[in-house]
C-alpha cells in the first residue's frame, strides 16, 4: 500500500539531480594523485573497509581445514586422561621389579590403559610373560602418565588460530569433533562469451582471464564455480547475474572492464565505484556491492597480466578478510636485482620475475608481460611508488607465487 502520493506532474517536474542525491552511495573513496589515480595500498584499504568477514558456525574439523578458528578452546579433559602405554610390551609393577627378580607382566600395546597395580612397561618376556629383571625399572618407564599431554583448562588453540592438520590431530585428541568457524567464501567467476567468436583460439581468448582467477582463488581456499555467460541485452546480462547472488558471497567478472556494458548493469544492481590504480600491470578495476544482501563484486581488466596482478593485489585481499584472516598483503622476500630496473614515479610496478643464482632476474617489462611468464615465473619484483630506480645488486622486494597461499 503507498503511504504517499504524487501527481505524474510531480513526478515528471522531479530533476535527475534530485533523484541522483537520493540515491545511496559508497563511503567517501581515497583521494587520488594529479593524474586521477588512487595508490593501490589506499584502494586495498578501501575496499576492505567495505565488507566484513563471513559469519562463523559449528562445523567438523575436516571441513575447518585452513580456516581460522573463532573461538578460544581449552582442554576439557587431561590428555592423556589416564595413564597409558607408551610402547608394546607388558606392564609391571616397578615395586617388584627388583634387579634379578622374575615378575608376572601384562600384555599392553601402544595407547592402551594401563592395568590397575602398574606403573611401567617393560618390552621383553618370555611365552608365559614372565621378565627376567635384570636392571632397576623406574615407575614410568615407557607409560605417558596421565595430563602430560595436556591438562585440563589449557588453552589448545587461541582464537584467529589457522587450523592446520596437526591442530586438527590435538582437537580430536582432546576430545573436540567441531570448532566455530568461517566458511570458505563461495566465489562465482564470471566469464561473458561472445557467440559471434567460433574459433578455438577466439575463445580461448575470452576464457584465460577466468580460468586463471577461478584456479587461483581455489588455491587461496575459495569453493568456486566458474560460469559462462553469453553476452546479451542489460536485462539479459542484470537476469544472470542476479541469478548467481543466491549462492555466492563474492562475484568475479573476469573481463568485466573489457566494455562499458558490464559496468552499467552492475551499476543498476547496486553501488559500484570504478577507479584508475597507480599499479602496472593493473591499472584500472571497479568494485560493487549488488542485490539486497549488498554482495561484493569485482570487475576485473580483460588483459590476463592486469587481471592476475589486480587479484593477487586486490581480490586476494577481500577473500581474505571474508574468510577471517588479518594478513591481507602477500608475504615477500628480498633478494639482490639482477639488473638495473626503472619505474614511474608514484606508480607501484610489479615485474615476472626468477630466481637464479640467487638473484632476482626480471622477465618481462611491467607493460610487457605475457600470460608465458605468469605462468613459468618463480614470483613477482615488487617496486613500491616511491621507488623510480633499482641498481644491479640492490635488495628488491619478490612475493614468491609458487607456494604463496592467504
Amino acid at each position: 500500500m503507498a503511504f504517499f502520493r504524487r501527481s505524474k506532474k510531480t513526478e515528471q517536474n522531479t530533476s535527475s539531480e534530485e533523484t541522483q542525491e537520493l540515491r545511496p552511495s559508497l563511503p567517501q573513496p581515497p583521494e587520488a594523485d594529479e593524474f586521477g589515480r588512487r595508490s593501490l595500498d589506499d584502494q586495498r584499504q578501501y575496499l576492505l573497509s567495505l565488507i566484513e568477514p563471513l559469519p562463523a558456525f559449528g562445523m567438523y574439523l575436516l571441513d575447518a581445514w585452513g580456516m581460522p578458528i573463532c573461538e578460544d578452546i581449552h582442554a576439557s579433559a587431561d590428555l592423556p586422561p589416564t595413564d597409558v602405554a607408551d610402547s608394546n610390551g607388558y606392564a609391571i609393577s616397578s615395586s617388584f621389579a627388583l634387579p634379578g627378580s622374575r615378575v608376572r607382566g601384562v600384555p599392553v600395546t601402544v595407547g592402551q590403559e594401563m592395568p590397575s597395580g602398574t606403573d611401567a612397561v617393560v618390552t621383553h618376556a618370555d611365552t608365559n610373560c614372565i621378565v627376567d629383571v635384570t636392571k632397576q625399572v623406574n615407575a614410568g618407564l615407557n607409560v605417558r602418565v596421565s595430563g602430560s599431554g595436556v591438562r585440563k583448562g589449557e588453552l589448545l588453540i587461541k582464537n584467529g588460530t589457522v587450523l592446520n592438520a596437526r591442530l586438527s590431530g590435538l582437537l580430536a585428541g582432546a576430545g573436540f569433533d567441531r570448532v566455530l568457524a568461517r566458511p570458505r567464501p563461495r566465489v562465482v567467476v564470471l566469464d561473458v562469451v561472445d557467440s559471434a567468436a567460433t574459433s578455438v583460439s577466439e575463445r580461448a581468448v575470452s576464457e584465460v582471464n577466468s580460468h586463471l582467477i577461478a584456479a587461483a582463488l581455489k588455491a587461496d581456499g575459495a569453493q568456486v564455480w566458474r560460469v559462462d555467460i553469453p553476452a546479451g541485452t542489460d536485462e539479459q546480462l542484470r537476469d544472470m547475474v542476479s541469478d548467481q547472488l543466491i549462492r555466492a558471497d563474492l562475484i568475479v567478472s573476469a573481463a568485466g572492464l573489457a566494455t562499458s556494458q558490464m559496468v552499467q548493469v552492475v551499476d543498476s544492481m547496486g553501488l559500484v565505484d570504478v577507479a584508475d590504480i597507480a599499479v602496472s600491470p593493473g591499472g584500472k578495476v571497479a568494485f560493487g556491492l549488488i542485490g539486497e544482501d549488498a554482495i561484493p563484486m569485482f570487475l576485473l581488466p580483460s588483459n590476463p597480466t592486469d587481471a592476475y596482478v589486480t587479484y593477487l593485489t586486490l581480490v586476494r585481499a577481500v577473500v581474505a578478510k571474508l574468510m577471517g584472516l588479518e594478513t591481507f598483503v602477500p608475504a615477500s622476500e628480498e633478494y639482490p636485482s639482477a639488473e638495473r630496473l626503472e619505474s614511474p614515479a608514484g606508480m607501484t610496478q610489479f615485474l615476472t620475475a626468477r630466481i637464479i643464482d640467487g638473484k632476482a632476474v626480471a622477465l618481462a617489462s611491467a607493460e610487457n608481460g605475457l600470460l608465458l611468464d605468469i605462468a613459468n615465473c618463480d614470483g613477482l619484483i615488487c617496486l613500491p611508488d616511491h621507488v623510480t630506480s633499482v641498481n644491479e645488486g640492490d635488495p628488491v622486494r619478490f612475493i614468491r607465487l609458487a607456494e604463496e597461499r592467504i
